[in-house]
């Protein structure tokens, strides 16, 4: 209970932390998208450094090594999403500067400069995208023992991205996705 007999909700908390002028860092790449409701989680605890990388793991006790499973570097969230160089190939096709941004938002403000001409809506969508691509291919190395090259990442962000188009709202831009898809098939060649 809130002072005044309000009940708690973390709907009225979100409120009035925008009502403030306080926002949360990528609130709105997290929510004003029409990534799935499972693409979003990911990402809302990603936003919060909660990843389940080998680093955090490790930390924990729940794994002997932090080392990344691609490379011979430590597996801390920033590592996973932009450093490692299994990403080198992908970024080259995408957005090269997340490659040497400093934390998630960095590398989120990134791949957004690279999808700069897309709707908000569209833009946040394509970063959750890409974010989930990589980790998605990371669990297919970690848990089935499968390296997947730069154009069967390609592949799934384009199958990926086919299947979210079902979930765009009727007032945002297809167009412009087919188009970012378009030259993400043919720079990925």
């Amino acid at each position: 209970m809130l002072l005044g007999g309000a009940k708690f909700t973390a709907a009225g908390a979100y409120r009035g932390m925008h009502s403030s002028g306080v926002a949360m860092p990528l609130t709105d790449t997290n929510w004003v998208n029409f990534a799935p409701l499972k693409v979003r989680v990911f990402f809302w605890i990603a936003r919060h450094g909660n990843t389940r990388t080998r680093a955090l793991l490790h930390r924990h006790g729940c794994l002997p090594s932090p080392r990344c499973p691609f490379c011979n570097e430590d597996e801390d969230q920033l590592h996973l999403f932009s450093r490692c160089a299994r990403l080198t190939p992908l970024f080259a096709v995408g957005s090269p500067a997340a490659a040497v941004a400093g934390d998630l938002e960095g590398v989120c403000a990134a791949l957004a400069g690279a999808l700069q001409p897309h709707a908000s809506l569209v833009r946040n969508s394509l970063v959750l995208l890409l974010l989930w691509i990589i980790w998605k291919s990371r669990n297919r190395m970690v848990f089935d023992d499968v390296r997947m090259r730069t154009r069967c990442m390609v592949a799934m962000l384009v199958d990926h991205c086919e299947l979210w188009l079902h979930r765009l709202p009727c007032r945002a831009s297809r167009r412009s996705v087919d188009a970012w898809l378009l030259q993400l098939r043919e720079n990925a060649l």
